[in-house]
């Protein structure tokens, strides 16, 4: 580790150091607005002293970078563009905007495509830090980004540390950082799915920086120390989702246990059989595990939230799919959902609750950026797929177990977009852009010093 440590230059450590804010400060999202600004300031000076440093160890984003980097802020940016009067009086769903507008004789000015400008640049400011995220960890190599998924796994455990506290203590608990009243293990963020998130990522994490640091034959020596070390920290972790309540998180639990044990079944030196046995006895074992807790208050509570009878994201989903047809295909303008739903909610379903999300990214993306957002989205998508399938191919290159960790964390948070909102919190959009450049820098055509695997 220290080897590891002493390779890196400027550029590693600024970029660590962006990492580390946004994972210990960019959770709060709308609980705190002057926090997350604290911390975008943070993050853009220490983007302007990444520019300043030297460029020793150093390498250039590949064009691919570049080019997630423009499209993730790309969108808001042109939302943000006044339109003269003539091309938004014709937008769809502005009927009720312009008569307003025309009772205070302001209907001929003119208007950008969101119906909430000052939403939609707080979404930018909010996007500029992951996509200032993506291009520094496409700066340095493949060592420097084994740091930065170390680093994950690092704070991850702090959240964890932090998070014991918060289930503990009474109300008014200091460790409640976003809400006092709140006896759920929220770590870091302010929702606890996307602390779940985390500490599922962070599973998987463990894994492929054993396989980083380690060569195969020494994991093969001391096969049952790494096993009693992952485990360890699978479980822990595992039971840290738990504790979340997020149901979404306490479903994946198993299959980020299996991907983590898939990571070391090639240096352990295991037949398929055995692998097969191995799985089927810790699969029994985490069910006998499972019922025993159960027994605990905390995870019985856990647990009963998938007894819950009602769920309203069915409803909220078949609002959103309205408003989508009609504000298709320009969009509502991005981070404009909570006004424009409660502008055409139903009074036949109207609760206490406000609803601040669709619970669905995918609705909501396309609902506020319209077609121009769906196909932002499917080109990085599909450059990533791309660089994947290269980055994987090369069997012997280094950060290829990092690329499978960022393989998993894409397909989690994407899975997860399907029935929340993921990427609505600074922190995981950095850590998401975190694993895109482990992908995109995987995928690069040449190896450069700072390339070079280091073992220790």
């Amino acid at each position: 580790m220290r080897s590891l440590l002493v390779n890196q230059g400027s550029a590693t450590f600024l970029a660590m150091a962006s990492l580390a804010v946004l994972m210990l400060a960019g959770g709060g999202g709308d609980a705190a607005p002057a926090l997350a600004g604290l911390v975008q300031a943070i993050v853009a000076v220490l983007a302007i002293a990444r520019l300043l440093a030297p460029s020793r160890y150093h390498v250039s984003p590949p064009r691919t970078a570049y080019v997630v980097a423009g499209l993730a802020i790309a969108l808001p940016v042109l939302q943000l563009v006044p339109l003269p009067p003539s091309i938004w009086h014709a937008l769809p769903g502005r009927e009720l905007t312009l008569a307003t507008l025309q009772l205070v004789g302001a209907g001929d000015s003119w208007r950008p495509v969101s119906l909430y400008p000052f939403e939609t640049l707080a979404v930018l400011t909010t996007l500029a830090p992951a996509a200032i995220m993506l291009l520094m960890a496409t700066s340095i190599g493949a060592s420097g980004r084994l740091l930065l998924l170390i680093l994950i796994v690092f704070v991850a455990l702090l959240a964890l540390a932090v998070g014991a506290m918060q289930v503990s203590g009474a109300e008014g608990n200091p460790f409640r950082f976003y809400s006092s009243s709140s006896n759920l293990l929220n770590g870091f963020q302010s929702n606890r799915s996307g602390q779940a998130d985390i500490f599922l990522i962070a599973i998987v994490c463990v894994g492929g920086i054993t396989r980083e640091l380690y060569p195969k034959a020494a994991i093969s020596g001391r096969r049952w120390r790494f096993l009693l070390l992952n485990g360890t920290a699978g479980l822990l972790f595992a039971l840290a989702v738990v504790l979340t309540r997020s149901r979404f998180g306490m479903v994946m639990v198993p299959f980020a246990l299996l991907f983590q044990l898939a990571f070391l079944r090639p240096a352990l030196g295991m037949s398929q059989r055995a692998f097969a046995g191995l799985v089927a006895l810790l699969l029994a074992a985490g069910g006998a595990a499972l019922a025993l807790l159960a027994t605990i208050p905390k995870v019985a509570e856990s647990l009963g939230r998938f007894l819950t009878k009602t769920e309203l994201r069915p409803e909220i989903w078949k609002d959103t799919l309205y408003l989508i047809d009609k504000y298709s295909p320009w969009g509502t303008g991005m981070g404009t959902f909570e006004p424009v739903f409660q502008l055409d909610e139903r009074l036949d379903w109207l609760t206490f609750r406000i609803v601040n999300r669709a619970h669905c990214d995918f609705l909501e993306l396309y609902l506020e950026g319209g077609v121009p957002a769906a196909i932002i989205l499917s080109v990085i998508v599909a450059i990533v797929i791309v660089a994947a399938v290269k980055a994987l191919r090369k069997s012997s290159a280094p950060g290829r177990w990092q690329v499978w960790c960022a393989v998993w964390g894409l397909f989690l948070i994407g899975a997860h977009s399907v029935f929340d909102y993921p990427l609505r919190s600074m922190s995981l959009e950095a850590i998401f852009a975190v694993l895109v450049a482990i992908i995109l820098g995987g995928a690069r055509r040449t190896v450069s010093r700072s390339e070079m695997e280091v073992h220790v």
